[in-house]
């Protein structure tokens, strides 16, 4: 690109600047011819003019003019001291007179005068030479005809002098405006290249890649909007990556945790079908047989649940939230009275927007989080339903083990686990917080956790658009 518009603009700059020397040079030669026109018709009009009188005057006296030719054209002979101008005298076509010198034989009238009046003059050029004025005079001297040459040799050498100097310049103005545009089109195009060289370094996978930013031209801009889109592909590009990564951690963590129950259901299968067991051993090992059936069962529903509310959309109506909250209550009771956990519920809202089962879904697996994080005899799990900044808020707080910061920054993904022992002694697969993200999303809220090691964690989901209704 950069060679091309190099080529086409000198190419351009060329057929114009030359071209524009060439009718200068034409135009010199016209005004020279032009002047020398002029000059040579006056001349021939002034000698004609006197020699017209002196025949006149000869025919007066009776004297006849042919013998006196040469005295009558001796007057005009310092026409010729330039060594560039000739009179000549023609009768009937033929040369009667000339001041060239005598061993040069007379010209013949290049001119055709037949048919031409009398006070006519014409001028031609004869072979790109010589500058001819020639008219016949008038009655009763019209078998002569007058003819003034003018030699253009001087003119013509001076012109193509000066037409040569312009071709020299112009070569000399050709080179220098080349340098130049060679040096313009470079600085040009850096920019370009440099946009190039980062297209491509962002290709071969250097996402970092950023370009320079200076001035506000086209060119800054360009760089501003370049650097921006590299920005958002290298964004783009971290969140795919980190997409892949959670992918691969989900189908690990997924092979294991289905490889576990599968292991002990076998290893208890092939147990009661090879040993020899009493009945206490027999429903022990069917007990456990159902506990990790039931695990499997569990496991296979959350991940229904996920995969029904990935993309989909979820019904947003008024719903009376006492009755969501003792829907939440119910279910919540067996296992806190099991650890010996207080849940209290305060609710100061008539009604919430959304789906009954959805909300029930997402408060089950937050207060079951809470009761789960709980010390055995001194928990202690507050659930909350307010009106905050004109958007409703559900609130979930215990006072139980808490969490790190790195621990907080993963409990999101499917199958993660904070305290992986306890998990697995309660039966958790790590699925619940992920499924409480995808009702978030669905419904465009935020979920935010606070949490300290050993000072509990709160979670706060706000909905927008809430309307405040006294409770």
């Amino acid at each position: 690109m950069k060679n091309k518009t190099l080529f086409m603009t000198l190419g351009l700059f060329l057929l114009f600047f030359h071209g524009a020397v060439l009718l200068a040079a034409s135009a010199m030669l016209q005004g020279i011819l032009r002047t020398q026109r002029e000059r040579c018709l006056g001349e021939h009009y002034m000698i004609a003019s006197s020699l017209l009188r002196d025949m006149r005057a000869l025919d007066t006296r009776g004297i006849e003019i042919p013998p006196f030719i040469d005295e009558l054209m001796l007057p005009y002979l310092y026409f010729s001291q330039d060594g560039l101008t000739d009179v000549l005298l023609y009768q009937d076509g033929e040369p009667v007179y000339s001041n060239l010198d005598s061993n040069i034989a007379l010209p013949a009238l290049p001119l055709d005068l037949s048919g031409i009046s009398q006070t006519d003059r014409l001028t031609a050029i004869e072979d790109k030479r010589f500058l001819w004025a020639a008219g016949r005079l008038p009655e009763p001297y019209q078998s002569y005809t007058l003819a003034y040459r003018f030699d253009l040799r001087e003119e013509l050498e001076g012109w193509r002098q000066d037409r040569n100097l312009l071709l020299l310049v112009g070569t000399a103005f050709t080179v220098l405006f080349t340098g130049c545009l060679y040096l313009l089109i470079n600085f040009l195009f850096h920019p370009l290249e440099r946009v190039s060289r980062a297209a491509q370094n962002i290709a071969a996978g250097n996402f970092g890649e950023r370009l320079p930013i200076s001035g506000r031209d086209e060119l800054a801009e360009l760089s501003r909007s370049f650097n921006q889109m590299a920005g958002e592909i290298q964004r783009q590009m971290i969140s795919l990556q980190q997409a892949a990564e959670q992918k691969q951690r989900f189908i690990d963590n997924f092979s294991h945790e289905l490889r576990t129950p599968l292991t002990t259901i076998y290893g208890y299968a092939e147990y009661l079908q090879k040993a020899a067991v009493s009945p206490e051993d027999q429903q022990s090992a069917l007990a456990y047989i159902l506990s990790e059936c039931k695990r499997m069962q569990n496991m296979a529903g959350q991940l229904l649940d996920l995969a029904s509310l990935r993309g989909g959309e979820l019904n947003r109506e008024p719903l009376d939230a006492a009755a969501l909250f003792e829907a939440v209550s119910s279910s919540a009771q067996y296992k806190a009275s099991e650890k010996q956990v207080s849940v209290v519920f305060q609710r100061e809202l008539e009604t919430l927007s959304g789906d009954m089962d959805v909300l029930r879904l997402l408060l089950d697996n937050l207060v079951d989080n809470a009761i789960k994080a709980c010390n055995p005899g001194e928990g202690k799990v507050l659930v909350r339903a307010f009106h905050e900044d004109g958007k409703d808020v559900l609130f979930v707080q215990d006072n139980g083990k808490g969490m790190s910061a790195e621990q907080l920054a993963h409990i999101r993904e499917p199958f993660y686990r904070a305290d992986k022992a306890r998990s697995r002694r309660d039966g958790g697969a790590g699925l619940g917080l992920a499924l409480c993200e995808q009702i978030v999303q669905a419904y465009q809220a935020e979920m935010d956790f606070t949490s300290q090691p050993g000072q509990g964690t709160s979670v706060r989901v706000v909905f927008d658009g809430g309307q405040e209704t006294p409770g």
